[in-house]
């Protein structure tokens, strides 16, 4: 191979040297990020030549994606809801089953035309939910402020490059463990006048780190491997990080006793009866379920 990478190849023999490598979907992915030109170029222009310089790097990003290294990572980049987000090593790669924070909002303030509200993303990663929060509710006059935490700050770094790539506007962080942030909370109440609604958007860690070593060895499963491992693994059957922001929430409900709190926590499927089990021990014990589209358990909305 490294022979044939020292020379041009055309578009249609590269495809060929990997076409038992990788899928031509993942390929022409690869193709476009190191080519920089659009895939259909690939099949209406087949015959164009690659330089080897080019060949080789792309030699290198099949390389990585053989290893199992997600294609999001490789590139630089995943698309959320129709929009595209930059990702890296630090922020978990989105995923089309998160789209439904967004379709359960709608609905959720569809129901309450008339009152205010505010989005806060927990655990925002690379922004993607809160951004498309408010890309697709920014002509809503009665959304007061969207903001977003993250334990890690190099994520929120992250998250604030996405938020400003599609809204032109900065983005209201907090470096924070959950709810942790005096700052953070502060800010809420100071908002209680005016605000009586908080939409809180909960993607935590909830993969149960008791099946880590196996989901890491199943092919299908092993780019987890190179995703943050404080955005994946949680402990008591992978709930742990969400019965501690539940509990949170409801210290920050005795604090803002006029506003409805609504949290949205992603799981999944085989974790729903566990949560809403401990939720109907708590005080609050509001809750309905939303399937994705493969009819798995996905969401719970909790309304405290």
């Amino acid at each position: 191979m490294q022979q044939n990478l020292n020379s041009h190849l055309s578009i249609k023999e590269v495809q060929k040297l990997y076409s038992n490598k990788i899928p031509f979907r993942e390929l022409d992915l690869l193709m476009e990020f190191i080519i920089d030109k659009p895939f259909l170029n690939f099949i209406t222009q087949d015959d164009e030549k690659i330089e080897p310089r080019k060949l080789k790097q792309l030699d290198n990003v099949v390389k990585r994606r053989v290893s199992g290294e997600p294609i999001a990572y490789i590139i630089g980049k995943k698309e959320f809801y129709s929009r595209e987000f930059k990702v890296s090593k630090h922020t978990l790669i989105p995923r089309p089953e998160s789209e439904l924070f967004i379709d359960i909002s709608k609905q959720i303030i569809s129901k309450k035309e008339n009152e205010t509200f505010i989005f806060l993303d927990i655990g925002t990663g690379s922004g993607n939910l809160i951004t498309t929060a408010y890309c697709e509710f920014k002509d809503n006059k009665n959304i007061i402020s969207f903001l977003a935490s993250d334990i890690s700050q190099k994520a929120l770094e992250i998250a604030k490059k996405n938020f400003k790539t599609h809204t032109h506007k900065d983005l209201k962080v907090f470096n924070s463990n959950l709810l942790k942030n005096e700052r953070l909370i502060d800010y809420l109440i100071q908002q209680t006048n005016e605000v009586k609604n908080i939409i809180i958007f909960a993607n935590l860690p909830y993969v149960d780190e008791n099946l880590k070593d196996d989901l890491l060895k199943k092919e299908e499963s092993r780019g987890l491997s190179f995703e943050p491992s404080s955005a994946l693994w949680s402990s008591e059957n992978g709930l742990w990080h969400y019965k501690q922001l539940i509990n949170q929430i409801i210290n920050l409900k005795t604090k803002l006793k006029d506003t409805t709190i609504t949290a949205l926590y992603e799981i999944n499927d085989d974790q729903k009866e566990i949560l809403e089990k401990f939720i109907n021990a708590t005080p609050y014990r509001n809750t309905v379920s939303y399937k994705d589209l493969s009819g798995k358990n996905r969401i719970i909305k909790h309304i405290y």
